[in-house]
């Protein structure tokens, strides 16, 4: 066993480097995509560390694929999948949300709960053996390395910086607007809707209340709420619900395929969007033609609203 024992490690080391590096890419894609996953967790006030933990995600991987300090790195690999195992069990149990966020926007990748649990529970026994059992002595890390190290790092710290207003599209071709170089107010609570960008698009009746979800056709966390979104109207917690979509046409009739609508869909172009929000999905509650309250990340069940306020 022992004469294996150098192999298995190496098959661990290099497995568990090659996940954390697909999923730091794919999160860094789209750092948006990622930091409306962490405020859907229910962690708003940690959504400005979403390009920090891309980057140790990914530095962990480098390290372990270079085969440096593995035991120091398998112990931040131990502890990294404890606390985001935490994270996304308290979002899954209290929060409704289904998709960890694991690989970012690429929707190819998206993982059930089921999977999730079971992939950190591989790479926590993998991290955990290569963090018992690995006797790697090297002290001296090679100047290639420490260069190699030092270019990978910088590159993805420029891509999750550029991607967190601007996200790179694989998988769907699609025109990315130019950032417009204005500060937008987005502290719309309390206010009357005729004082905000919504009164330019829909005129509402002040004896009704109502729910305007604001999402892109791509965004693979405003697709996991559309079914919870169909339940507000039923359920009466509003009297009727608006969805304003931004994106292409393409887009736009993958969306509608893929889902049969209740609720009146209203594409919004990006210049307009951008006057709403910053952050996808966000959703604004109007009563008496006020907005009542503003809800960033994925949508939950209306009855943990209803808990809150």
């Amino acid at each position: 066993m022992k004469n294996f024992r150098p192999i298995i490690l190496t098959i661990l080391r290099l497995v568990i480097g090659v996940v954390f590096m697909v999923s730091s890419l794919s999160k860094a894609l789209d750092t948006g995509a990622f930091t409306a996953t962490i405020v859907s967790y229910g962690f708003e006030f940690f959504k400005g560390l979403a390009p920090v933990i891309i980057v140790v995600e990914f530095f962990v991987s480098i390290l372990l694929i270079l085969k440096i300090r593995i035991k120091e790195v398998s112990l931040l690999s131990l502890i990294m999948l404890i606390v985001f195992t935490s994270l996304y069990s308290y979002a899954y149990f209290f929060r409704d949300v289904k998709d960890c966020g694991c690989f970012g926007d690429i929707k190819q990748l998206n993982l059930t709960p089921v999977q999730f649990y079971i992939r950190n529970s591989i790479l926590f026994a993998g991290s955990l053996l290569l963090f018992l059992y690995d006797r790697n002595k090297e002290v001296e890390i090679a100047f290639w390395k420490k260069g190699l190290i030092a270019v990978c790092l910088l590159c993805m710290s420029y891509l999750t910086g550029f991607t967190h207003k601007i996200p790179i599209k694989l998988f769907n071709k699609v025109s990315i607007p130019m950032l417009v170089n204005k500060q937008y107010d987005y502290d719309f609570e309390g206010k009357h809707i005729d004082d905000t960008p919504l009164g330019d698009i829909i005129t509402t009746n002040r004896d009704s209340s109502y729910l305007f979800f604001c999402f892109s056709y791509t965004c693979p966390h405003c697709w996991n709420s559309m079914e919870n979104i169909k339940q507000y109207s039923k359920s009466n917690y509003v009297d009727k619900t608006f969805l304003l979509g931004t994106g292409n046409k393409d887009s736009q009739r993958q969306f509608v395929e893929n889902f049969s609508l209740e609720d009146t869909l209203i594409n919004v172009p990006y210049s307009t969007m951008i006057e709403l929000t910053n952050l996808y999905p966000t959703s604004y509650f109007v009563k008496n033609d006020t907005i009542t309250q503003k809800y960033s990340g994925a949508l939950p069940v209306y009855q943990l609203l209803l808990k809150t306020n």
